[in-house]
């Protein structure tokens, strides 16, 4: 119960800041991008008083808008899923990694894994709030989102 009083609580708060960021303006102090896809987010979810409806289960659009909504605040730690050629390694021809839940961040390039729900779809495209090193060297996301690729070509992070 604990649990379900705090998720409401984080989801009250996302929508202030979502709706408060769309009802500021028209971005002046933020990249004109960002904001519009932002409000689309918002909008998409019946604005502030959509987002912070509390409903007893969250439904597909809702679950999709807070999943945007939380890309567009994180849009600079995004990770794709590496393919089968990437884990093997060229020199050598052997396999760098067991598991299937790896993923590199697009920024630094990083090799990490998911130790999140989220992995079991083992979606191509997630984004993560931090990167964390485990006791025997691995690095972990932590805080992972699913995010779909069309949500990159607004941030055009699909060059990246």
């Amino acid at each position: 119960v604990t649990v379900i009083r705090e998720i409401v609580q984080l989801k009250k708060q996302l929508a202030n800041i979502c709706a408060s960021r769309v009802g500021a303006g028209s971005g002046q102090d933020g990249n004109l991008d960002e904001f519009s896809v932002l409000q689309k987010a918002v909008d998409a979810a019946g604005g502030k008083d959509g987002l912070q409806k509390v409903t007893p289960r969250c439904n597909a659009q809702m679950a999709l808008a807070i999943r945007h909504a939380i890309f567009v605040g994180w849009a600079d730690r995004v990770a794709r899923r590496i393919t089968v050629s990437e884990m093997v390694r060229e020199e050598s021809g052997t396999t760098t990694m067991r598991r299937k839940r790896r993923y590199k961040t697009l920024l630094s390039s990083q090799v990490c894994s998911v130790r999140s729900p989220v992995s079991r779809n083992r979606p191509e495209w997630v984004t993560y709030t931090t990167l964390q090193e485990g006791r025997t060297g691995n690095i972990n996301m932590e805080c992972v989102t699913e995010v779909h690729p069309s949500w990159l070509t607004d941030f055009h992070l699909d060059k990246l």
